[in-house]
């Protein structure tokens, strides 16, 4: 189900374009020096990587506790709060993303019962 949902956001010129322009900012503002929340200032990049960049995206915690890389995972809060904001008279792009991935699913429970 997760796999038919992502194909058919992916199919979905609106919702692919929501999905990989947050996807862009988010890596974008993560990877970029001096932003507020930059990968050059999680405390363990600086701390126990020594600012080895390579090193440290090879580590096993990244991005998986708050501890371990707090930047990314504020980061990623700010940006999924972003995503449920209507923008300019615009849906916002989780709103475009749910329409794509329901109409998805209600396909498949309507191609179901046909094959039931």
């Amino acid at each position: 189900m997760i796999s038919e949902a992502l194909v058919a956001v992916l199919k979905n010129n609106s919702s692919r374009d929501a999905l990989l322009e947050t996807a862009i900012e988010v890596i974008d503002s993560y990877f970029t020096q001096g932003t507020e929340d930059s990968v050059f200032d999680e405390p363990a990049y600086l701390n126990a990587f020594n600012a080895d960049l390579g090193s440290f995206l090879k580590w096993e915690k990244l991005g998986k506790a708050e501890d371990a890389t707090p930047r990314l995972r504020k980061t990623l809060a700010i940006n999924k709060q972003v995503m449920g904001r209507p923008v300019g008279g615009y849906p916002s792009p989780r709103s475009i993303l749910q329409k794509a991935v329901e109409a998805t699913i209600e396909l498949s429970r309507v191609g179901g019962k046909a094959h039931a």
